[in-house]
């Protein structure tokens, strides 16, 4: 019966396995004890630390006492409250800290009196410098004498538990270097046992192995250079046996499928053709559907035509009503007229916007250079009453230059900074900055290479409101809003326009923000867009 590989291989390595298991046992058992005693050192630490902290202020309290008592002044109480209250706090958490410990539980009781006692000597001074008087509570503290026992023996105390805690980290210490001492010795033995042991696997596995497998490595070659007809001969029954038995069919396999190139070569040849009729098909498509786009836009206009041409009769024949019947509608009548009036408006902003949408969505302009910096300057001369009415104030750092549909950009910074002014504090003036920076990455073209690519980082910060940035996705959407129309107008298209301008010339938006403190829009752009594209 012939041993296979496998089982030569399993037992080889199942000598090694108690070894390893045994190391594997040992440095669990030593990081264990490590990552426990490093555990029980902070937790030391921060018994020495609130201890500290809990001389620290009963100090505080009679240093803030003393100041009371010899100016009167209420200000010093300060420092008295603070710290009677942080003594209380420290107590707890130290007992918390220590409750496993009866000694030191013990010491705990021992002191906790001792607060009590100096914390009423301190609060009978303060009470009796506010009620007699500055000599009446100078008298009195000159009668006690036992508050500087008091505290000697709270800080004796205190100095006895630090003592118990040093002790028990130092006992903890030692074991924590028995125990790695011992690991070290358990692991460096074990490291030079199992490389002796699979020095010797080593040995006899390679000498059972490599022969057969040096053959079968002629032999690829053989077939590598062009000899089909190579074939191995096969002299065992395990799995190099089988790895040659199953070579000598890949190269009878490797016949037959010279034999059938040539049909399988017809066969291509018509596949890449009727490939080039489904490109030719996709570009017919591609085709109708850009004549389907500007047909689109026509029905756009067109429908925008009639839609705003029987508002702006209504708007008008309403302002009209309202100038020359208004003083006889009455106060529920003028309330009707005036919220016919509000919804034709947000009717035919709504409308405008969704030209401006569709437009941005079909429209495709030749891409120019675009000076960022002059849009900014056109933009806030067009808010410049907006800006006005709000009292905002807008920084505008250096801006470059891009390649881009203008129209579009201008309506992306419009955009933002509307909506940066809308979106201000109640009775806080907003502030917006604009800034860009220019950087690099790495993008991938459609062959797969990689290649650096000049981008801009575009930002418009303000001091607003903000929101919450779980619905960062949500505000870019078409007429999702986060706020109702009484709280700021709006048709909730702007910042949808601005995701669908940056989108076509291969950006990014997103936003960044928190509740109260501001919002933060950041666009990301390629400086210049492949050539022959358009926005």
């Amino acid at each position: 019966m012939k041993c296979s590989i496998r089982l030569k291989l399993i037992a080889g390595f199942s000598a090694a396995l108690p070894l390893m298991a045994i190391m594997g046992v040992v440095s669990f058992y030593s990081i264990s004890s490590l990552v426990d005693a490093s555990a029980n050192a902070d937790h030391t630490y921060q018994v020495i630390d609130g201890l500290e902290r809990m001389v620290s202020r009963l100090k505080d309290a009679e240093t803030g006492q003393r100041g009371f008592i010899i100016t009167g002044e209420d200000r010093y109480l300060e420092p008295f409250s603070t710290g009677i209250a942080g003594v209380e706090r420290e107590l707890r958490d130290v007992r918390v800290l220590t409750y496993d410990n009866p000694f030191q539980q013990k010491k705990l009781d021992i002191i906790e009196p001792l607060i009590q006692l100096r914390m009423e000597k301190l609060t009978e001074a303060i009470k009796l410098r506010r009620e007699v008087g500055l000599e009446s509570a100078l008298g009195k503290i000159s009668q006690w004498d036992s508050g500087k026992h008091v505290m000697d023996a709270l800080l004796s105390q205190a100095a006895a538990m630090e003592a118990e805690e040093r002790r028990l980290l130092e006992d903890r210490a030692d074991k924590t270097a028995s125990t790695g001492a011992t690991a070290k010795m358990t692991f460096v033995a074990g490291s030079y046992l199992s490389i002796i042991l699979f020095g010797i696997i080593a040995f006899f596995l390679s000498r059972s192995i490599s022969t057969p497998l040096s053959r079968l490595e002629a032999a690829v070659w053989d077939i590598g250079q062009g000899d089909l007809t190579t074939r191995v001969q096969v002299n065992s029954n395990d799995e190099i046996g089988g790895l040659g038995t199953s070579f000598n069919r890949m190269a009878e396999g490797l016949q037959q499928a010279v034999s059938t190139f040539e049909i399988s070569n017809l066969e291509l040849k018509q596949e890449v053709s009727e490939r080039r009729q489904a490109e030719e098909e996709a570009r017919s498509l591609a085709a109708t559907l850009e004549v389907s786009n500007r047909d689109l836009q026509d029905f756009a206009s067109v429908a925008s035509h009639d839609l705003q041409e029987p508002l702006r009769k209504i708007l008008a024949f309403g302002d009209r009503l309202n100038s020359r019947y208004g003083d006889t509608l009455g106060e529920q009548g003028k309330d009707y007229l005036h919220r016919m009036m509000d919804a034709s408006q947000r009717m035919r902003d709504l409308i405008d916007d969704l030209l401006t949408l569709s437009r941005v969505t079909s429209q495709g302009n030749p891409n120019v250079p675009v000076d960022l910096a002059a849009v900014a300057e056109q933009v806030l001369a067009d808010l410049e009453v907006a800006i006005e009415k709000s009292g905002g104030r807008l920084e505008v750092g250096d801006l470059p230059t891009i390649e881009a549909d203008p129209t579009q950009m201008r309506q992306l910074l419009q955009n933002l900074i509307s909506n940066a002014l809308k979106f201000q504090k109640p009775g806080e003036p907003p502030f917006v900055k604009i800034k860009s920076q220019l950087f690099e990455d790495y993008l991938e073209d459609d062959t797969g290479s990689a290649h650096a690519e000049k981008m801009l980082e575009l930002t418009v910060e303000d001091t607003g409101i903000g929101f919450d940035e779980s619905y960062g996705d949500r505000i870019f959407k078409v007429f999702q809003r986060l706020h109702g129309r009484n709280e700021y107008a709006g048709t909730g298209l702007g910042l949808a326009v601005c995701r669908k301008i940056v989108e076509r010339h291969n950006g990014t938006i997103t936003a960044k923000s928190k509740p109260d403190q501001g919002a933060k829009f950041i666009v990301t752009l390629p400086l210049r867009l492949p050539e022959g594209a358009t926005a």
